[in-house]
Protein backbone atom coordinates (compact mmCIF):
# COMPACT_ATOMS: atom_id res chain seq x y z
CA UNK A 1 0.00 0.00 0.00
CA UNK A 2 1.46 3.13 -0.93
CA UNK A 3 1.50 6.65 1.03
CA UNK A 4 -1.21 8.18 -1.07
CA UNK A 5 -3.51 5.28 -1.12
CA UNK A 6 -3.17 5.74 2.47
CA UNK A 7 -4.89 9.38 2.25
CA UNK A 8 -1.85 11.55 2.97
CA UNK A 9 0.53 12.37 0.36
CA UNK A 10 4.37 12.33 0.74
CA UNK A 11 4.62 15.88 0.54
CA UNK A 12 2.26 16.40 3.19
CA UNK A 13 3.83 13.81 5.63
CA UNK A 14 7.15 16.27 5.50
CA UNK A 15 5.07 18.62 6.10
CA UNK A 16 3.87 17.19 9.20
CA UNK A 17 7.49 15.85 9.99
CA UNK A 18 8.78 19.23 9.37
CA UNK A 19 6.36 20.97 11.62
CA UNK A 20 7.32 18.18 14.72
CA UNK A 21 9.44 20.30 16.78
CA UNK A 22 7.64 23.31 16.96
CA UNK A 23 4.16 21.55 17.60
CA UNK A 24 6.34 19.59 20.91
CA UNK A 25 7.94 23.08 21.96
CA UNK A 26 3.96 24.20 21.50
CA UNK A 27 2.54 21.81 23.06
CA UNK A 28 4.51 21.63 26.22
CA UNK A 29 3.69 25.70 26.51
CA UNK A 30 -0.19 24.73 26.38
CA UNK A 31 0.81 21.89 28.93
CA UNK A 32 2.43 24.52 31.18
CA UNK A 33 5.77 22.80 31.20
CA UNK A 34 8.46 25.18 33.02
CA UNK A 35 11.89 24.25 31.47
CA UNK A 36 14.29 23.52 34.54
CA UNK A 37 16.69 25.70 36.29
CA UNK A 38 19.62 24.28 34.18
CA UNK A 39 17.61 24.93 31.31
CA UNK A 40 17.18 28.34 31.77
CA UNK A 41 21.06 28.09 32.11
CA UNK A 42 21.80 26.58 29.08
CA UNK A 43 19.34 29.58 27.28
CA UNK A 44 21.96 32.23 28.53
CA UNK A 45 24.79 30.70 27.54
CA UNK A 46 26.26 29.84 23.79
CA UNK A 47 27.97 26.90 22.55
CA UNK A 48 31.46 27.51 21.99
CA UNK A 49 32.00 24.84 19.19
CA UNK A 50 31.40 27.35 16.99
CA UNK A 51 27.56 26.64 15.40
CA UNK A 52 26.73 29.94 16.79
CA UNK A 53 23.67 28.56 19.06
CA UNK A 54 22.36 28.74 22.63
CA UNK A 55 23.93 26.13 24.58
CA UNK A 56 20.74 24.49 25.04
CA UNK A 57 19.42 24.35 21.44
CA UNK A 58 22.83 23.45 20.22
CA UNK A 59 22.15 20.76 16.78
CA UNK A 60 25.91 20.76 15.42
CA UNK A 61 25.96 16.86 14.55
CA UNK A 62 28.85 15.42 17.23
CA UNK A 63 29.57 18.67 19.00
CA UNK A 64 32.92 18.11 21.31
CA UNK A 65 31.61 21.61 23.77
CA UNK A 66 27.83 21.11 24.31
CA UNK A 67 27.34 17.93 25.98
CA UNK A 68 30.68 18.77 28.32
CA UNK A 69 29.47 22.52 29.17
CA UNK A 70 25.76 21.15 29.92
CA UNK A 71 27.54 18.25 32.43
CA UNK A 72 29.64 21.19 33.80
CA UNK A 73 26.38 23.24 34.07
CA UNK A 74 24.82 20.48 35.62
CA UNK A 75 27.35 19.91 38.28
CA UNK A 76 27.76 23.27 39.06
CA UNK A 77 23.61 23.72 40.05
CA UNK A 78 24.04 20.45 41.75
CA UNK A 79 27.06 22.22 44.38
CA UNK A 80 23.90 24.64 45.11
CA UNK A 81 25.27 27.39 43.03
CA UNK A 82 22.86 29.70 41.73
CA UNK A 83 22.02 30.09 38.18
CA UNK A 84 24.12 33.41 38.23
CA UNK A 85 26.66 32.59 40.08
CA UNK A 86 27.07 29.47 37.25
CA UNK A 87 26.62 32.14 34.46
CA UNK A 88 29.22 34.41 36.07
CA UNK A 89 31.58 31.28 36.13
CA UNK A 90 31.29 30.49 32.47
CA UNK A 91 32.13 34.35 31.63
CA UNK A 92 35.36 33.79 34.07
CA UNK A 93 35.82 30.80 32.13
CA UNK A 94 35.09 31.05 28.49
CA UNK A 95 34.79 35.27 28.15
CA UNK A 96 32.02 37.34 27.76
CA UNK A 97 31.39 36.17 24.46
CA UNK A 98 29.16 33.02 25.48
CA UNK A 99 26.50 35.29 26.83
CA UNK A 100 23.38 34.37 24.43
CA UNK A 101 22.24 38.29 25.39
CA UNK A 102 24.13 41.12 26.38
CA UNK A 103 24.03 41.55 30.52
CA UNK A 104 21.11 44.36 31.74
CA UNK A 105 24.19 46.47 34.23
CA UNK A 106 26.27 49.09 32.12
CA UNK A 107 25.13 51.66 29.47
CA UNK A 108 28.32 50.41 27.03
CA UNK A 109 26.54 46.54 27.27
CA UNK A 110 23.33 47.52 26.33
CA UNK A 111 24.68 50.31 23.65
CA UNK A 112 26.44 48.02 21.75
CA UNK A 113 23.60 45.92 20.82
CA UNK A 114 21.48 48.90 19.92
CA UNK A 115 23.47 50.83 18.24
CA UNK A 116 23.59 49.02 15.06
CA UNK A 117 19.89 49.04 14.57
CA UNK A 118 20.14 52.78 15.12
CA UNK A 119 22.29 52.88 12.78
CA UNK A 120 20.56 50.45 10.62
CA UNK A 121 17.15 52.80 11.31
CA UNK A 122 19.22 56.23 10.46
CA UNK A 123 20.79 54.71 7.40
CA UNK A 124 17.28 53.86 5.64
CA UNK A 125 16.02 57.21 6.66
CA UNK A 126 18.48 58.86 5.30
CA UNK A 127 18.00 56.93 2.19
CA UNK A 128 14.59 56.84 2.21
CA UNK A 129 14.52 61.05 2.48
CA UNK A 130 16.80 61.53 -0.41
CA UNK A 131 15.02 59.40 -2.99
CA UNK A 132 12.24 61.10 -1.77
CA UNK A 133 14.11 64.84 -2.31
CA UNK A 134 15.26 63.49 -5.95
CA UNK A 135 11.65 62.64 -7.04
CA UNK A 136 10.68 66.14 -6.03
CA UNK A 137 13.08 67.85 -7.31
CA UNK A 138 12.12 65.89 -10.48
CA UNK A 139 9.05 66.33 -11.06
CA UNK A 140 9.75 70.11 -10.41
CA UNK A 141 12.10 70.90 -12.63
CA UNK A 142 11.20 72.90 -16.19
CA UNK A 143 12.19 71.23 -19.63
CA UNK A 144 15.10 72.30 -20.67
CA UNK A 145 14.78 75.11 -23.60
CA UNK A 146 15.78 73.33 -26.74
CA UNK A 147 19.11 73.35 -28.26
CA UNK A 148 20.58 73.48 -31.93
CA UNK A 149 21.68 69.84 -31.17
CA UNK A 150 17.58 69.33 -30.22
CA UNK A 151 16.75 70.83 -34.04
CA UNK A 152 19.48 68.73 -35.88
CA UNK A 153 18.01 65.74 -33.72
CA UNK A 154 14.27 66.30 -34.72
CA UNK A 155 15.11 67.05 -38.72
CA UNK A 156 16.97 63.56 -38.87
CA UNK A 157 14.20 61.77 -37.09
CA UNK A 158 11.79 63.66 -39.47
CA UNK A 159 14.25 62.50 -42.73
CA UNK A 160 13.72 58.72 -41.16
CA UNK A 161 10.28 58.95 -41.27
CA UNK A 162 10.21 60.12 -44.29
CA UNK A 163 12.69 57.33 -45.39
CA UNK A 164 11.65 54.46 -47.63
CA UNK A 165 13.90 51.35 -49.10
CA UNK A 166 13.04 52.10 -52.60
CA UNK A 167 14.85 55.71 -52.76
Amino acid sequence: MSVREGGMSRRTALRFLALAPALGGCTALLRGDEPTEAERVYGRLMCNCGCNQVLGECTHVGCPNSVPMRAEVDRHLADGHTPEETVTMFVNKYGPNIRSAPPGDGWFNVSAWVAPFVALGAGATAVTLYVVHMLRRGRSASPAPKTAGDATLERLENELADFTPED
